[in-house]
């Protein structure tokens, strides 16, 4: 079952996907259909923990957590998105 988090509260989604790869590099194209969604730039790892942890301690939040069923892998996938806009803003922006 697909399990969604959006700024730690339970939410729903449902979108289209497309997913590209070629050799060690993948592309997703997605297209919101329904729920809270975001535009994201995304890196694969083997140790989901502990790079969630990693960007915690540097001071950013999770605004998405999810657990979903990913066709293309052929089984679960889990992700986390942190909101790092204030990162590439100008430095009078910055927290």
């Amino acid at each position: 079952m697909d399990k969604y988090w959006f700024r730690e509260k339970p939410s729903h989604m449902r979108w289209g996907r497309g997913k590209a790869i070629r050799g060690g590099t993948g592309s997703d194209l997605v297209q919101p259909l329904q729920g809270e969604s975001l535009h994201h730039v995304a890196f694969n790892t083997d140790e989901f923990d502990t790079m969630v942890r990693k960007f915690h301690r540097a001071g950013f939040e999770p605004l998405l957590l999810a657990k979903a069923y990913v066709p293309t892998y052929g089984g679960t996938a889990r992700a986390c998105h942190f909101d790092t806009r204030a990162e590439g803003a100008p430095q009078s922006q910055r927290r």
